[in-house]
């Protein structure tokens, strides 16, 4: 893939919001590592080197800073000098659609290993609606260190509102301000296509993403989807003084991208929704993940 294929995801291309199981600690969302045991995880390097966080009073953003050619260095005390940090239970990544946007009803996967990793990749797709899929995701080294998360995730394919099949997103343009529902406000410039940005809003503990609506999708299709994976891992932290707040890892960089592209077969039925607006949700938790959320 190339440098300005990846520039392409400006709000275009999917969030993936994954919970890491395990056994928490008592009230929280995150189980304990040492400081020492973090910095000797894999991603530790790249992360220190290449990310860059902004914020805004308690809205975090992200900004990869690619078309600045920047990487700034975080100097951060994230666990108040203490040896025992609190990684937290979630993360996400980018998936790319390369073919026709597509809305799932039904669909199944056939998981393939990882070439050089010790764990395998299998998404799940129960029902879906536009381009919104859900289900789950095994994932090992290198992301973890030797640990393996299991993990539950929603994905969606962002298009231009009169995206037709055949159309791929991550073209769409945009420049507006999202009020979150803290009635905080920040803004969000998507126009650039060589810049990627997303947008995580934190409060005591809520995760919030901005939900999208939009495409035209074709009925009743059977074939072959290919989705490349890259993107960002989020790694949060229960501080005892500073509460709970995280870094995003990106791993498109240090992991060979033809070791990270998985082919999914699905029977779906494919409906058109939306009309292209934006609602911030925080905290939303579906019933089941056969329901939209």
């Amino acid at each position: 893939m190339s440098s300005r294929s990846r520039h392409l995801l400006a709000f275009g291309f999917a969030l993936l919001v994954a919970v890491v199981t395990g056994s928490p600690s008592s009230g929280s969302r995150c189980q304990p590592v040492s400081l020492a045991e973090l910095k000797a995880m894999p991603f530790w390097h790249t992360f220190y080197d290449r990310l860059g966080i902004i914020v805004w009073g308690d809205a975090h953003a992200f900004d990869h800073f690619k078309s600045q050619g920047t990487y700034p260095k975080l100097e951060t005390t994230f666990d108040d000098g203490s040896e025992n940090a609190e990684v937290c239970s979630e993360g996400e990544a980018l998936f790319q659609p390369t073919n026709e946007p597509i809305c799932l009803t039904t669909a199944t996967y056939t998981h393939q290993t990882v070439t050089g990793a010790s764990g395998t990749i299998r998404l799940d797709y129960p029902t879906g609606l536009s381009t919104v899929v859900f289900g789950t995701i095994t994932m090992a080294a290198p992301l973890t260190g030797g640990r393996t998360y299991e993990t539950a995730f929603r994905v969606q394919d962002v298009t231009p509102p009169d995206s037709s099949p055949g159309t791929t997103g991550g073209t769409y343009t945009m420049n507006a301000t999202y009020p979150d529902v803290e009635e905080n406000s920040f803004a969000a410039d998507g126009s650039r296509e060589s810049e990627d940005y997303m947008i995580v809003h934190e409060l005591q503990g809520d995760i919030c993403w901005i939900r999208y609506d939009s495409t035209t999708c074709i009925q009743d299709t059977t074939g072959q989807v290919t989705f490349s994976l890259y993107g960002a891992v989020r790694v949060g932290f229960d501080s005892p003084e500073n509460g709970h707040y995280y870094w995003i890892l990106w791993f498109d960089g240090w992991v060979p991208q033809d070791q990270l592209t998985s082919y999914s077969q699905f029977n779906a039925t494919i409906t058109t929704t939306g009309s292209n607006h934006h609602i911030p949700r925080c905290n939303y938790q579906c019933s089941s993940l056969t329901e939209y959320c």
